[in-house]
């Protein structure tokens, strides 16, 4: 379709159909029999009791039926009047008249009864203004059927129905003449029929249709199935050449095996013509199905995938999911035809909380091979998601016992860089916190009692490589494989009342089978690096640097290990501060303060290092490697032996306020912990104290905003070349500490509702952490500022600085807002904004992904687009349902960005 056509298209659905608001009749008919009615009932011959209704309830006299009459009770009445012609056995019935007939029945405003031919007949009624009252309604087996004008056989269950409209599903069908066969009550192969001639097939519930597939006859057993003749697609009552031969629909509420119709059809100037969203659904049973899906272009491009549900009442379900697609572009600039190809693995399990008291087992995976959300996707969340994990985890404990185990799968990848890192398996062996010296039976407690030791062990392999070489055996010979095992032992002791005494012993072992090794090469050679020039692609430009000679590194897959130790013995406790104010915004000021001192001892392990001549010219240079340093695990440490103490403080400073609103003081946290810490080694030559370093959080707003900071200050001073010398600060230049460094980030995020509240002074911190949206008010009630409640505001500062030779800079790392949200500026309209976000570090907008949509009753249109990235959907179709693939989408993807609009 032309560019002007669909333009034509958008004037005439917006601005030429009338659009009504959103009536289902059927919703409108209410069968009902508790109202105060005219009374009368027929009965069976064979009945062999009297169920004659007594004359108080009744206004004619009861009749007995005949055996050529019909088989079971008809209970009949009206809210208004009745008239009884006993010559001719007719009885008439105006105002919410009613017949029941075994699972059949009938409203209307008037109904006139013929019982000599057991025939019921219905009308509508009119009001005093002329306009309809009362449609009939008849009811089969709880399909309910709307019309002008109706008639019924009780005996042959047989009906006649004018211009009637019925629901199967979401798809409403209306016909001018339908014929109905009830089926047995008590039949089990027998189902009602229904035959209707000129058949309008829609999901519209406007009485007058906006759209739908007309055909000519169609015959309908609910439930099961449909079936048409010739039909053709009619809109805003206008008859479109898009015909159908036949059709043949099944209906069961059920899951049916089926081909599932493509939701959306597209043009690529780079990829063809192609269907979106075709594939096949197969229900293998309740508890498992198959969704086999993909998009098809005519020039080759494709994306298939396989999807399952599962679920196991009580026990487990989820979902798995796995993608491949393959596109080919062919650049302008270039005429090569560019292939590209990417894979996705999506797996979700959950384990019902009642399955297993013992065994857990569940996590959900996402892995991509060559970005594939950001080749397949468009929107912000697709695009700009650079980081996947994965945790599959199954833990195990043991009823009685103090361990316990797991097992897991776990990975992380970075879409940017392409870093892969897979974990599998990851084994685990914990216990919990055994007492061996604790005697039940003894009363008093005796301080060994206190003792405690813990276990642990982990044996994982891992996998870090590139994502487009995982699946090579260079992957494999780059897996690192180790096992980590550690016992702690601890106690903990009070004396002097108000102090806390904690010994402490690690003791950890390590194995790995990634040993490194290092030779000497002392080869002089030149190496070249070239560099291409921005914006200029066939300019580059080439550097050299002589090499003279270098350390070659391998890595040897031999079985090592090491170990660690480490003790200290520390001891802590807690103080309190307290400042009241009568008078004045600050009503009191509360300090918690702990205090931590201990001493510490580790060994020194710089025996598990080697060294490596790195050059061949003078001054020769060496370095120091530990042949465990590729270790899964790590390798240890080179700082030397450790005996010293650890100074340590924590901090909680929290006021109480009272403003000019406020009857109660109210509790706010100024800092929600604050902390610094040091440690003075005796056993170094030098440099005895390390930096001192501190961390503090604080929110504000009521929690909307968080601020963290850390950094440290240094007591020693530096040289000329910005190394540290031991020399104090305070010696050098009469200040305590020197600064190092200080980095602080401060994270907003609220919506327009929250603001308001927090301006208003009704927001509580309950409702500032929640991510909850509140229940949205009707169109009419709301206001301006109403309108923008649940849009999203998000803003990251970060700050940071460093001691550097020169002045000291503050720099901006990162400063960025973004905005999400819908707008809903009408009833039908409203403005998307998926993402839009302006950094002002780097001065730029962030892919904004931003669009509308209009409300065309039982149709919508709606424009997304991606500026950025050259991409835009715009789609006038029917609302999602039986039938939306009636619609006229005009898209651009990525192949074809930045052309024409």
């Amino acid at each position: 379709m032309t560019k002007i056509s669909t333009i034509l298209l958008l004037f005439l659905i917006c601005f030429s159909i009338n659009i009504y608001s959103q009536v289902d009749s059927l919703a409108l008919i209410k069968i009902n029999s508790n109202v105060d009615s005219t009374h009368i009932q027929l009965f069976r011959p064979d009945s062999s009791q009297n169920y004659l209704p007594s004359p108080d309830i009744k206004k004619f006299d009861a009749k007995v039926a005949s055996k050529q009459d019909v088989e079971d009770i008809v209970e009949y009445g009206s809210t208004d009047s009745s008239q009884l012609d006993n010559k001719n056995q007719v009885l008439r019935l105006w105002g919410n008249a009613y017949v029941y007939y075994q699972t059949s029945k009938i409203n209307a405003n008037y109904i006139e009864i013929d019982f000599k031919n057991n025939i019921a007949y219905a009308e509508v009624g009119t009001d005093k203004n002329g306009r309809p009252l009362g449609k009939p309604a008849v009811e089969l087996d709880g399909q309910l059927i709307v019309a002008n004008k109706l008639k019924f056989n009780f005996k042959s269950k047989k009906g006649i129905i004018y211009d009637g409209r019925f629901k199967q599903s979401d798809l409403y069908i209306n016909g001018s003449k339908i014929k109905v066969e009830a089926g047995p009550v008590d039949s089990v192969n027998t189902d009602d029929v229904i035959y209707e001639k000129d058949a309008l097939i829609t999901t519209c519930n406007h009485p007058d249709a906006h759209f739908g597939i007309q055909a000519s006859k169609m015959k309908i057993v609910p439930d099961r199935l449909a079936v048409i003749g010739p039909a053709y697609v009619k809109i805003g009552g206008v008859p479109t050449p898009l015909v159908l031969p036949f059709g043949f629909f099944p209906m069961k509420k059920t899951k049916q095996t089926g081909i599932i119709f493509p939701n959306d059809y597209s043009y690529s100037p780079q990829w063809g013509y192609g269907l979106r969203n075709i594939g096949y659904y197969l229900p293998v049973n309740d508890m498992l199905d198959f969704v086999f899906s993909g998009d098809i272009y005519l020039r080759g491009s494709h994306k298939v995938g396989v999807t399952t549900h599962y679920n196991k009442r009580y026990k487990y379900n989820g979902s798995a999911t796995l993608e491949y697609s393959t596109y080919f572009n062919e650049p302008n600039e270039t005429y090569k035809v560019l292939k590209q190809t990417s894979y996705r693995l999506h797996l979700n399990h959950n384990q019902d909380s009642k399955a297993n008291p013992y065994h857990r087992f569940g996590g959900n995976a996402d892995i991509q091979i060559g970005r594939f959300q950001s080749l397949n996707y468009n929107d912000a969340n697709s695009v700009l998601n650079n980081n996947l994990s994965s945790n599959i985890t199954y833990n195990r404990i043991f009823s009685g016992k103090p361990f316990s185990f797991g097992a897991a799968l776990t990975h992380t990848q970075q879409l940017v860089t392409r870093d892969f890192s897979l974990e599998l398996p990851r084994l685990t062996f914990n216990t919990q916190s055994i007492f061996p010296f604790r005697n039940n039976k003894r009363v008093e407690e005796r301080w060994y009692d206190q003792i405690s030791f813990t276990y642990s062990a982990e044996l994982s392999n891992k996998i870090q490589t590139k994502d487009s070489l995982i699946f090579t055996d260079q992957a494999l010979r780059s897996s690192k494989q180790g096992m980590r095992q550690s016992l702690n032992i601890t106690s903990s002791h009070k004396i002097f009342k108000y102090f806390n005494i904690s010994p402490n012993v690690n003791y950890t072992e390590i194995w790995g089978f990634n040993q490194l090794s290092q030779t000497y090469d002392p080869t002089v050679f030149t190496e070249f690096d070239t560099t291409f020039v921005p914006n200029f692609p066939d300019s580059f430009i080439v550097t050299s640097k002589i090499i003279n000679g270098r350390a070659i590194k391998d890595t040897i897959q031999k079985f090592g290990a090491y170990r660690s130790f480490n003790a200290s013995l520390g001891i802590n406790t807690q103080l309190f501060g307290l400042m009241q104010f009568k008078k004045g915004f600050i009503r009191g000021i509360r300090h918690q303060m702990r205090p931590s001192i201990s001493f510490a001892f580790s060994p020194d392990y710089t025996h598990y290092f080697d060294s490596i001549q790195v050059n061949n010219t003078l001054p020769i240079r060496k370095t120091n490697y530990s042949r465990y340093q590729e270790f899964l695990f790590g390798g240890p440490s080179y700082s030397g032996q450790h005996a010293g103490l650890q100074f340590s403080i924590s901090n909680t400073l929290e006021a109480k306020v009272m403003g000019g609103k406020d009857t109660v003081a109210r509790k706010v946290k100024i800092f929600e912990s604050f902390g610094i810490n040091t440690f003075y080694n005796f056993a170094a030559d030098s440099l005895k104290l390390n930096p001192l370093s501190y961390n503090a959080t604080t929110r504000f707003f009521k929690g909307l905003s968080t601020l963290t900071m850390n950094g440290s200050f240094d007591f020693y001073d530096r040289n000329a070349k910005g190394q540290n010398i031991d020399i104090y600060y305070w010696k050098s230049k009469k200040r305590p500490m020197r600064f190092v460094n200080f980095s602080a980030t401060l994270n907003t995020s609220m919506t327009v509702e929250k603001i308001r509240k927090f301006l208003s002074g009704s927001l509580t911190e309950g409702e500032a952490a929640s991510r909850q949206n509140q229940k949205k008010p009707e169109m009419q009630d709301q206001s301006f500022w109403d309108l923008l409640n649940n849009f999203s505001i998000n803003h990251t500062l970060n700050v940071s600085a460093r001691d550097e030779i020169g002045p000291n800079k503050l720099k901006f790392t990162t400063n960025s807002v973004s905005v999400s949200g819908s707008i809903p500026v009408t009833d039908k309209w409203s403005v998307n904004i998926g993402y839009f976000g302006y950094d002002f570090k780097n001065k730029n907008i962030v892919y904004p992904d931003l669009g509308f949509s209009r409300d065309l009753h039982c149709w919508q249109m709606s424009l997304n687009w991606q500026p950025v990235r050259g991409t835009y959907s715009f789609i006038i179709g029917v609302k999602p349902g039986s039938l939306d693939f009636l619609k006229i989408p005009n898209t651009k993807n990525r192949a074809d960005a930045f052309s024409q609009f």
